[in-house]
């Protein structure tokens, strides 16, 4: 007998079924079309030779992007991986890590290759997105007063991260948190009230890796003033979907822009194994 989860899954996989697309076989190529074409001395050569680049890098996105929506709608659904399906998803990372350096988004390429390395290993990150960072150098300046006051009151200093209640209570704080206005999301990025830093927007850079982490100092007084070993931990992975309509998802910044669900890639994980989420960490040291 037919149960009634047996026959939703049937119905479901018939929704997917009408969305089946041609799985392309070098994401790669497609990508690099959407990528290439909005810089203008390849656009002007492909026009004088006689090739539609807009056309071209249309084409390209409408075909990744309709086979990501069908892998989405199949992964909803929890419904098997053919082996064409899984390599795609795979070769869709790795041409993500060739995009991201061809970007300067360095770390950001990094972390999208390792993730379909499916080992789980932690791996560290360059430094410099945090410490070329608007909201980063704030939030290190708010800690550094905390800090300074930590000494005064003959407290003990030793780590510190944005995420502790007395931290997050001092009026430093205030000077890196959204109120009223007082940040912009897009230029200088904000801390949450619970203590996560929000990296701002424009920075594609630090955006496309980390857009949101907690910062952590580790410090010791010296003769000289003080010495931090400043860090931001992390782990790569993603949220599943929800039964709301709400999920979230990743822009990947191609011409146009492609829409990644993270519940797609999630899935990549707990339901296809061809992938495995992994921490991660940076750390910089500074003497002040």
């Amino acid at each position: 007998m037919t149960t009634s989860a047996q026959k939703e899954l049937e119905a479901q996989a018939k929704i997917c079924q009408a969305q089946a697309v041609e799985i392309p076989g070098s994401p790669l190529f497609h990508m690099g079309r959407m990528g290439a074409n909005d810089i203008g001395p390849v656009k002007k050569l492909q026009e004088k030779i006689g090739l539609d680049p807009d056309g071209s890098r249309l084409k390209s996105a409408t075909i990744l992007q309709d086979c990501i929506d069908y892998l989405t709608c199949k992964a909803k659904a929890k419904l098997p991986f053919n082996k064409d399906e899984k390599k795609f998803l795979v070769e869709l990372y790795k041409a993500f890590s060739v995009g991201g350096r061809f970007r300067r988004m360095p770390e950001a390429a990094k972390l999208a290759k390792h993730y379909v390395k499916n080992k789980g290993t932690a791996i560290s990150i360059s430094e410099k997105p945090y410490t070329g960072s608007v909201i980063v150098k704030d939030t290190m300046a708010a800690m550094k007063v905390y800090i300074k006051d930590l000494d005064k009151g003959r407290l003990p200093l030793h780590i510190v991260k944005t995420t502790d209640l007395n931290f997050r209570k001092s009026k430093p704080f205030r000077s890196v948190m959204l109120i009223d206005g007082s940040r912009n999301k897009e230029t200088q990025g904000y801390v949450k009230s619970n203590g996560s830093v929000h990296a701002e927007q424009s920075n594609k850079r630090l955006k496309n890796a980390d857009h949101r982490f907690v910062v952590q100092a580790m410090t010791r007084k010296t003769q000289h003033g003080f010495t931090t070993v400043w860090s931001v931990n992390n782990r790569y992975d993603f949220e599943p979907f929800s039964t709301s309509e709400d999920n979230k998802y990743t822009e990947i910044p191609l011409n146009p822009i492609l829409i990644l669900p993270d519940g797609l890639s999630e899935y990549m994980d707990s339901g296809l194994n061809i992938a495995k989420p992994f921490n991660y960490a940076a750390k910089w040291t500074e003497f002040w």
